[in-house]
């Protein structure tokens, strides 16, 4: 039942929905994960999962605003967990909206860890 409220929001949503996995390797210090599509649209995050695949001690990341980077969507995760850790934000069928016209990234303490984001849910 609450999958359902996640799809009409996305549909309703006049300028559409988006369902984004990124691999993310650790080339720089952050990497931009989903960028409106349009100038000036919002991303509404309504999930995000974040799977570690190469562990690396000591390292994190943080998902959060690129420009405005006080806007978090991640508390800071440990990339040093062994095994497949999922980290896991559920925000609502409305999500948490970005500041209008950012772009979502994740900052990268340090090289040495991967592993994929999922994102989903609209521009408003």
């Amino acid at each position: 039942m609450l999958s359902d409220l996640y799809q009409q929001k996305k549909r309703a949503a006049a300028n559409g929905g988006f369902d984004k996995t990124l691999a993310v390797t650790t080339a720089g210090t952050t990497q931009d994960v989903l960028a409106p599509k349009v100038a000036g649209l919002t991303l509404r995050i309504q999930k995000v999962k974040v799977t570690v695949n190469t562990a690396s001690a000591g390292k994190t990341w943080q998902l959060r605003a690129k420009t405005t980077t006080t806007e978090v969507y991640s508390g800071v995760l440990d990339m040093g967990a062994a095994g497949a850790t999922v980290y896991a934000y559920d925000f609502g069928a409305k999500g948490k909206a970005l500041p209008a016209g950012e772009t979502l990234e994740v900052n990268i303490s340090a090289a040495g860890a991967s592993g994929t984001i999922e994102v989903e849910g609209f521009y408003a």
